[in-house]
């Protein structure tokens, strides 16, 4: 079999990786692994093998992450990925999905549910819980007059908790 980068020489590595839920296999000869950074003789540092690794992902990556660049500041994806900063706050809105799916590794895929605060409702704070359910109705209101669906869905469920508040009356 020849070498998938070169198509020249005889692979004789083969090297697996899972890349967004698929197993990518790519064949390389000695002087395109060794270009890649895979050597026999060296022993590695945790940064080496990491360095490693997304040396060698970049070859299974899509194409569209590999030019993604933000318009406002021009900064590609892959600078983001190299330097761990981004240029400006419209990046997270252009590099959105791609940032999630990278904490998502990072982080082992862990959901966070947001913290519940258990509030004892007094009687002085129960004028002040009804004043937010109607203020947060109003907003819901307006915000499927705006069709912004998220944050409406955000609001009635803060609405939720405030009126199963309610009903626990005062401790």
């Amino acid at each position: 079999m020849l070498c998938q980068k070169c198509h020249k020489n005889k692979a004789t590595v083969l090297l697996k990786a899972i890349v967004e839920s698929r197993i990518k296999i790519l064949n390389l000869c000695d002087a395109c692994a060794a270009e890649k950074g895979f050597s026999y003789e060296e022993t590695y540092s945790r940064a080496t093998v990491i360095d490693y690794i997304e040396n060698i992902t970049e070859e299974f990556l899509p194409r569209h992450k590999k030019t993604l660049k933000c318009p406002v500041c021009g900064i590609k994806y892959s600078e983001f990925r190299q330097k761990g900063f981004l240029g400006c706050p419209d990046c997270y809105n252009y590099f959105g999905e791609e940032i999630i799916s990278l904490l998502r590794t990072l982080s082992g895929g862990g959901t966070y549910c947001g913290r519940k605060y258990h509030l004892k409702l007094e009687k002085q704070n129960r004028k002040v819980v009804e004043k937010n359910i109607a203020e947060l109705r109003r907003k819901i209101r307006i915000c499927f007059d705006l069709e912004d669906r998220e944050t409406a869905l955000r609001l009635s469920k803060r609405l939720k908790e405030l009126i199963a508040l309610r009903a626990e009356g005062p401790e």
